[in-house]
């Protein structure tokens, strides 16, 4: 759901300015309520794109230290 807020923001705003807005950092997760922890952790692990999470496997997520069925839901 994070994932649908953010890339509904970024179409608005291709759409306001008529221009790719590009891979969102993983940093912007933080302003959807993700946890700086855990964003420190997936970009310690190579995820560095909000993209980059959201097409990764759910059962790649779950083998990250830390991050519950939950949490990778999120």
């Amino acid at each position: 759901k994070v994932m649908e807020a953010m890339m509904d923001q970024q179409q608005e705003q291709e759409e306001e300015y008529g221009v790719a807005a590009g891979p969102i950092p993983i940093q912007l997760l933080e302003q959807q309520g993700i946890a700086a922890a855990d964003i420190k952790k997936l970009s310690e692990q190579g995820y560095h794109t909000a993209e980059g999470v959201a097409y990764s496997a759910k059962r790649d997520l779950l083998k990250l230290k830390g991050f519950s069925e939950a949490k990778v839901e999120k």
